[in-house]
């Protein structure tokens, strides 16, 4: 009789995974790297190097600005120039070739004189100067060339006033100390020395004279003068105008 069959011993079972040892699995575990970042693609500047490249910047955005700036302002600069009257030559108010304005003051008496009155009175026309302030050394000058000078103004057709703000009083004073055989104008309020372009603002007034045919075109015009240079051009100013007027 047949041996029984063996029984089969059974399959032994899948061994699970083999352990890990701990630093393996703290290894495992650990997360992962960052990927690292990405470079960026200019290097940021430094402060003094982003400063000074601002301020290139910002300059060079202001340059057209400014340009533009400055060009609208040279015609205003211009305007203003020509309205001012200039230094040591024409007036710009009272321009050679230009009608002198119509103004009433008063003389050193104290009565009532309008430049159409002193035109009329004239031969040829008249010699206009003025000064800062009666009795003073530079206007006691000027006052005293004018004078010196009179007789031969006189003779070419011309007659000589002086004019300030001062008041009757100083003027009629230091008229009769100078022995000054012209009239000396008054005008208190400046409303005359203004509109002839010789006030200076405050107490002051442009030294300076004008030579003004009897139809009241301005010959010569010079302001901002010394009391040696108003003398010599208003002679210098009446002799040509005569002179032209004979011709």
């Amino acid at each position: 009789m047949a041996k029984p069959a063996a029984a089969t011993k059974p399959v032994a079972k899948p061994a699970g995974k083999v352990p890990v040892s701990k630093p393996a699995a703290a290894a495992a575990e650990a997360p992962a790297a960052k990927p690292a970042a990405k470079s960026a693609g200019k290097a940021p500047a430094s402060k003094p190097a982003a400063a000074a490249a601002k301020a290139t910047s910002a300059a060079a955005d202001k340059a057209p600005a400014a340009a533009a700036a400055k060009a609208a302002k040279a015609p205003a600069a211009a305007a203003a120039a020509a309205a001012a009257p200039s230094v040591g030559g024409a007036a710009k108010k009272m321009a050679v070739g230009s009608k002198m304005p119509d103004f009433d003051v008063l003389d050193h008496e104290g009565a009532a004189v309008s430049s159409a009155a002193l035109l009329e009175s004239c031969e040829i026309g008249i010699v206009l100067f003025h000064y800062p302030r009666a009795n003073t050394p530079g206007c006691h000058k000027q006052a005293c060339g004018m004078r010196d000078n009179h007789a031969e103004l006189k003779a070419l057709g011309f007659d000589v006033y002086g004019m300030s703000a001062d008041n009757p009083a100083p003027q009629a004073s230091w008229r009769q100390k100078g022995a000054f055989p012209f009239s000396l104008l008054c005008d208190k309020s400046r409303a005359a020395l203004k509109a002839l372009g010789v006030d200076k603002g405050g107490v002051s007034v442009h030294r300076s004279h004008f030579v003004v045919a009897k139809d009241g075109t301005v010959l010569q015009a010079m302001v901002g003068v010394s009391p040696g240079e108003s003398i010599e051009g208003a002679l210098a100013g009446a002799k040509a105008a005569a002179e032209a007027a004979a011709a």
